[in-house]
């Protein structure tokens, strides 16, 4: 009898110590999770940078295929991986983040209407992955500018959809990124170029099918430093119209209407935003 009783009060503490103990079990179950996902984010060391700028063919394709990868992996973008080779790699380095030793920004132009980038933060000599921007359109280039009185840079995108073939349309816009809240956030968005034809009866069923627009922006973009920062848009919008049964020639149209019209924008700190100073239209 009295070894039952043992047997039992031995089980009672065996499973009060299992109670007890697993938090601090189960704590230690997260924080080595927490350990691993740190320890598994892709890193960019300065040997596998100094290779992508190597003159050797063969070490530089090395290199790029290895920062997709390293980038992809990070951006979660897994599906993407069978794609690589198809996949345009462009390397940009910056002061995007403040109070950093400088950022390394990879762009990746994934198709033809899609893109996004993936930004590394220099940490002992290895980059290391920390933000991201995406839903963008093919990029074109990257241009740095300083924030006024800050130790990090606006990102300016220049980004472009061509859809020319089957959709008659084309557009060039820039973008500029900043971080705030932990994040890139875009504040500022013009169109640079916009070309697009389109049929009247798309917009409205009761048009003559043989009715065509044309429209085309061509806008010219300067940023002004000086104490802040201003950017100037000189816009010139233009609407053309055609008559034919098929899909007119640039020579087919005529002009329509044609507006001249110039923008000024500034930095404003306190909002955080570029904010429109002037806007002035002129005639063609």
């Amino acid at each position: 009898m009295k070894k039952k009783l043992s047997i039992r009060y031995g089980l009672i503490i065996f499973i009060c110590s299992l109670l007890l103990l697993s938090p601090f079990l189960i704590n230690k179950k997260y924080i080595s999770a927490f350990q691993f996902h740190i320890h598994s984010s892709k890193k960019i060391s300065q040997k596998i940078l100094q290779d992508y700028y190597s003159s050797n063919p063969s070490v530089q394709k090395d290199a790029a295929r290895f920062i997709i990868e390293c980038t992809l992996e990070n951006l979660n973008y897994h599906h993407w991986q069978e794609y690589i080779e198809y996949i345009d790699l462009s390397l940009y380095q910056a002061h995007v983040l403040p109070n950093s030793g400088g950022e390394l920004i990879a762009v990746l132009n994934l198709s033809k209407d899609l893109a996004a980038i993936g930004i590394y933060t220099l940490q002992n000599d290895t980059y290391i992955f920390s933000h991201k921007i995406e839903e963008l359109l093919p990029v074109q280039n990257l241009e740095f500018i300083s924030v006024p009185h800050q130790d990090y840079q606006f990102i300016i995108s220049e980004q472009r959809l061509d859809e020319r073939l089957g959709a008659l349309f084309e557009e060039r816009y820039l973008e500029i990124f900043v971080y705030q809240n932990d994040s890139f956030q875009s504040i500022w968005k013009k169109i640079k170029y916009l070309n697009e034809i389109y049929n009247a009866q798309w917009m409205d069923p009761s048009e003559s099918s043989e009715k065509w627009f044309q429209t085309i922006e061509d806008n010219q973009i300067e940023f002004i430093k000086n104490e802040t920062i201003k950017i100037s848009v000189s816009i010139h919008k233009q609407k053309r119209e055609a008559l034919k049964k098929s899909i007119p020639l640039p020579k087919d149209f005529k002009d329509v209407l044609d507006i001249r019209t110039e923008e000024i924008f500034y930095w404003n700190p306190d909002y955080q935003q570029f904010i429109i100073q002037k806007k002035t239209p002129y005639s063609s």
